[in-house]
């Protein structure tokens, strides 16, 4: 089904209103050529695989910079007394 919308900073609105079944649904947006300005030769970021995790993480810690710090290893049992002890501040009364 193709329907009609406008692009206005980022966000997507359709001409009309359309019912669908879930929330959350993927669409195919085609953009007139003449509408794209491409980026200038070299300054387009370096393609990120989601397959390759350990690229993917590199690049999120790149993007972090100083505010990446790297966690200590913790057990799922450190994991879920912190998540609980966490929990109970929040919700003291």
């Amino acid at each position: 089904m193709q329907v009609e919308a406008i692009y206005d900073q980022g966000r997507i609105e359709l001409i009309r209103p359309l019912h669908l079944r879930h929330s959350r649904v993927r669409v195919l947006v085609e953009v007139p050529d003449e509408e794209v300005v491409a980026p200038p030769v070299g300054a387009e970021p370096p393609a990120i695989h989601p397959t390759d995790q350990s690229d993917l993480l590199t690049e999120i810690r790149h993007i972090l910079g100083p505010l990446h710090r790297q966690r200590v290893a913790a057990s799922h049992a450190e994991d879920k007394d912190a998540l609980i002890a966490s929990l109970a501040e929040k919700h003291a009364r």
